[in-house]
């Protein structure tokens, strides 16, 4: 995993770069763009993928936790936020999306050819 600063005068934003080295994204490299509100930690950092995900096992553009528009499905993001979480829960909870999509709760439910 990797962070990186595009606006270093802004530390509120900043972007995630995934690189999962196992799994069926094994290989791959997913950027996340993260926002931490002025309400953080009462409110969960906005999260959104950079970029089409594309299983590297796959032929198809698709993620069950991620939809197209870089939306993310990750529990701790929507009903599960709680002050006691933190940015580093967050940078756990997206690297544990490659590692164990959860098919149970789509986000994406279709397959993009």
């Amino acid at each position: 995993m990797q962070t990186q600063f595009p606006n270093p005068s802004d530390i509120m934003q900043f972007e995630v770069t995934i690189l999962p080295d196992e799994g069926i994204y094994q290989g791959g490299l997913f950027r996340f763009s993260i926002k931490v509100n002025n309400n953080y930690p009462h409110e969960p950092p906005a999260v959104r993928c950079l970029q089409k995900v594309r299983s590297m096992t796959l032929t198809q553009l698709y993620h069950p936790n991620l939809d197209l528009d870089g939306n993310v499905c990750l529990n701790i993001l929507r009903e599960e936020w709680n002050p006691i979480l933190n940015l580093n829960s967050v940078l756990v909870g997206l690297q544990f999306l490659f590692l164990d999509p959860n098919p149970d709760d789509p986000l994406n439910k279709r397959i993009e050819a």
